[in-house]
């Protein structure tokens, strides 16, 4: 997208998606977000304590009760919070310095927007719009710590306390945050676009839908005791979430990026396999940049010129998914 010209005035993300929109909005190049997630050491991310370390997998179910997750979390927030402080534009540690001073529609006040799921409310919250709820001003929530909250994958990563809350991964309750700045009665001033992994390859499912759960090659989960039992139930879940219904404007936003079978919670990942879905990033960004065009998605789907009315000429999901005979 940069090398074609594209920057992004203001992102959103949840879970592992908050940490790349963290960095985008702190204003780190899509080259040096690269670097710094391939130099993420991700099997240090699941930090315990010694003791824990030495007793897994009889750890596991002490960790469970008493602080409803296995592992800390507390190495990826300080690695987060290590990268803000050294942001390009200067450091970065609340909110408040990620405002964006023209800004007249709520929507677009912080440069960056993080999904978190409260539990104890049973609700999805959008930091750091949200956070006066919790006796906070917006301004003032860490950015780092929202990050991790965000993080937060349930029974894997420690769920986060906050305020009288239990907070927990994002994507339990919105895994792909497309709709936040289409909010609202005015449409936004820029496009929104979203990056969205799925695994294999896309199917419609007829005129009106995606079906993003085709039967593909996937990646199968190897179940043989409790560790490998709760990585299996982040895959499925993660999975699950993202075999969503995309309606053409949405889909029309969306750059969808094929996973290579590669499971969400692979912390173990090598270097070849971070190459392979950066590459599969690469290809499905250029694909749907050799047929974006910002105007013509106005036309359709936002009232502009020659709205309301069947547009001529196919969407793009006539372009990308040809339907089957019959559909």
């Amino acid at each position: 997208m940069e090398d074609q010209g594209y920057t992004f005035a203001h992102v959103a993300g949840t879970s592992a998606g908050a940490i790349a929109a963290s960095l985008v909005a702190a204003g780190y190049s899509a080259a040096q977000v690269r670097d710094i997630i391939n130099g993420l050491p991700f099997d240090k991310m699941m930090d315990t304590d010694l003791l824990s370390k030495l007793t897994l997998p009889l750890s596991v179910p002490f960790h469970l009760l008493h602080d409803l997750g296995v592992f800390e979390g507390n190495y990826l927030e300080d690695h987060i919070r290590t990268y803000l402080q050294q942001a390009p534009g200067g450091p970065i540690t609340t909110f408040g310095q990620l405002k964006d001073a023209t800004a007249t529609d709520e929507r677009f006040r912080y440069r960056l927007q993080v999904i978190v799921t409260d539990l104890t409310r049973q609700q999805m919250v959008i930091l750091p719009r949200d956070a006066e709820q919790y006796g906070v001003h917006p301004d003032d929530v860490d950015v780092a710590h929202v990050v991790r909250m965000s993080m937060s994958i349930p029974l894997f990563f420690r769920a986060v306390r906050w305020s009288d809350s239990v907070i927990v991964d994002g994507g339990q309750t919105s895994s792909f945050p497309l709709w936040l700045f289409d909010q609202g009665d005015a449409p936004p001033p820029l496009p929104t676009i979203g990056f969205k992994l799925v695994q294999g390859a896309q199917q419609p499912a007829g005129p009106q839908g995606t079906d993003l759960t085709a039967k593909v090659a996937v990646a199968k989960n190897v179940v043989l005791g409790p560790m490998t039992e709760i990585i299996a139930i982040i895959n499925t879940s993660s999975n699950a979430l993202d075999a969503l219904y995309l309606s053409d404007d949405r889909f029309a936003q969306t750059i969808t990026i094929d996973t290579l079978g590669i499971p969400p919670a692979d912390f173990l990942i090598g270097q070849p396999d971070k190459d392979r879905l950066f590459a599969s990033g690469q290809a499905a960004a250029r694909e749907f940049l050799a047929h974006w065009d910002a105007d013509e998605f106005n036309r359709r789907y936002r009232g502009g010129a020659g709205a309301p009315g069947a547009p001529a000429g196919p969407t793009r999901r006539d372009r990308v998914m040809p339907r089957k005979p019959g559909a």
